[in-house]
């Protein structure tokens, strides 16, 4: 039997950008995840919403996130 350190890493990146409505659920989705080796990261777009406050309603360490000033999708992802 494999061992977890011998289990690819499998990186979820959400982007997100006023996504309040929706946020915590697909968070919650990726943390209840069974396979042992997810990593996630948030990549909040600037967002106005209350995002930001919801991302830091997550013990720290859980997950990976940041927020930077608003910059588009594409530009978001590879920042």
């Amino acid at each position: 039997m494999n061992s977890t350190a011998d289990q690819p890493l499998v990186s979820i990146v959400i982007p997100a950008f006023n996504a309040a409505d929706y946020l915590r659920e697909a968070v919650d989705s990726v943390l209840a995840q069974d396979y042992p080796r997810v990593e996630l990261i948030v990549l909040d777009d600037g967002s106005t919403d209350n995002s930001v406050e919801i991302l830091k309603s997550y013990p720290a360490g859980l997950f990976r996130w940041e927020s930077h000033a608003n910059m588009g999708q594409a530009a978001n992802l590879y920042a």
